[in-house]
């Protein structure tokens, strides 16, 4: 799933149900959870030493695994708003010095609460396409190691920076009976973390989930 498929769905899922859509739809309370591969896109100025640094490069392990929790409100057919908790994953940043010769490097864990409004399709009686848009608060936890003569950009070991970031998302659910359903989608989270401490970047995860309503 790429950014063009996400657009494209959250467009579709602005426009209202027509013809064989124009059905009553659910109105409700709903929960559930998902989990999935996620991947970190690093900012290339990300991860500035505060000494001891030179010439240098960026090296990155982006890959990782999320799991998020959420529940909402679907007030029509064709409208939702949705909020939840995730654990975006765990990555590593590096920067490579070379004069001097040393590295800095800091392991990276994401969690982040989420506020969403929700546009649906209801394609038919247990299928249907979605796509939504807000805002995710996010906090970068680093942990810094260092070599050579680098000296990390704080004095402290582990820093902490909280970001406010533009979440976008689109997928589809299928229903196996009225209460019990499952999803496939794909989020991005943009503007996560501080380059010049934490390490930032977008992070964009596919979930496969279940849903539930009440």
């Amino acid at each position: 799933m790429n950014r063009a498929f996400i657009v494209a769905l959250i467009a579709l899922s602005c426009l209202p149900a027509t013809g064989a859509h124009a059905q009553a739809g659910y109105r409700g309370a709903f929960a559930g959870f998902a989990l999935g591969p996620s991947k970190m896109s690093f900012d290339s100025d990300s991860l500035q030493a505060g000494s001891g640094g030179g010439a240098s490069n960026l090296s990155t392990e982006g890959s990782s695994t999320a799991f998020k929790g959420f529940g909402g409100f679907r007030f029509s057919r064709n409208f939702a708003v949705e909020g939840g908790l995730a654990s975006l994953g765990r990555f590593t940043a590096t920067r490579n010095y070379t004069g001097p010769a040393g590295t800095l490097k800091a392991d990276v864990t994401v969690i982040g609460g989420y506020g969403n409004a929700v546009g649906i399709i209801p394609v038919s009686e247990n299928f249907e396409i979605f796509g939504k848009g807000g805002l995710m608060v996010t906090s970068v936890i680093a942990r810094y190691t260092t070599s050579g003569g680098v000296v990390p950009p704080s004095a402290a070991t582990t820093v902490v920076a909280y970001r406010t970031g533009l979440h976008i998302g689109a997928g589809m659910e299928v229903r196996f009976d009225r209460k019990v359903g499952l999803i496939v989608e794909y989020e991005e989270v943009f503007g996560v973390g501080d380059s010049q401490t934490t390490s930032g970047g977008n992070i964009g995860t596919a979930f496969v989930g279940m849903t539930f309503r009440f």
